[in-house]
């Protein structure tokens, strides 16, 4: 792992934390009507995959400013510069640029209107977060 550090320890726990509340809904949904039926699983699977982006989001830039890196200019950039410094694959970083941009909706509540983007990151997104955790954890 990079210099270790006690926040980004903690960044990784939280992460940690709402990748396995993702896990739990993921296995007690099939289809778009299942995450639409319940709207307390419906904000918790907003609320966890909020959480993980974030972290990820959170992490990178703590993984830059403690190793000196240039500063990114956006959110998506974050993972551009971990890309430029090899801690990421062009593939990852891309993915999670992809999240990034998802955690803008989450934020401002498109997510209402974006549903099954929701169900996509459930079924299918939220393993490049586990991905990213396995990579800088090492």
């Amino acid at each position: 792992m990079r210099k270790r550090n006690k926040i980004l320890l903690q960044l990784a726990q939280e992460m940690q934390e709402a990748l396995k509340d993702l896990q739990t809904i993921n296995n007690r949904i099939n289809s778009l009507a299942d995450l639409e039926k319940d709207p307390l699983i419906l904000r918790a699977a907003r609320d966890a995959a909020f959480v993980a982006i974030q972290s990820a989001m959170d992490m990178g830039n703590r993984i830059i400013a403690t190793e000196g890196y240039r500063k990114p200019e956006t959110y998506r950039d974050i993972f551009s510069v971990l890309e430029e410094k090899g801690l990421l694959t062009p593939e990852l970083s891309n993915k999670l640029k992809d999240l990034a941009g998802f955690r803008n909706a989450l934020v401002h509540f498109y997510w209402k209107f974006q549903r099954e983007r929701l169900l996509k990151f459930l079924k299918e997104d939220y393993v490049v977060l586990e991905k990213f955790l396995k990579n800088v954890l090492e």
